[in-house]
């Protein structure tokens, strides 16, 4: 079974705390994961926009945000791209 997240919804997976330094302050309220599916996108303005994020993507996201919930016995979160902070490019 898969998991096809709906609209500019994301799935992430194998989440981790993250620490953020922003203006010289702390921000502990961050996770990381890594983006397992990617939903096609939605509407704006009568633009189609698609998510700018791909299956397998190291993302940094707020801990409060979206839905928790398990799949296949692992922890995974439903995020919209908005709620999306960072992007690590290992590269």
């Amino acid at each position: 079974m898969n998991l096809k997240p709906l609209l500019n919804r994301v799935v992430v997976g194998n989440i981790k705390s993250a620490s953020l330094k922003v203006n010289d302050l702390d921000y502990n309220e961050a996770v990381c994961g890594k983006v397992l599916a990617v939903g096609p996108g939605m509407y704006i303005d009568r633009l189609f926009t698609t998510p700018i994020v791909k299956v397998d993507d190291l993302v940094i996201f707020d801990s409060l945000a979206g839905l928790d919930f398990e799949f296949d016995k692992q922890k995974v979160k439903v995020i919209e791209d908005t709620e999306i902070l960072l992007v690590v490019d290992d590269g």
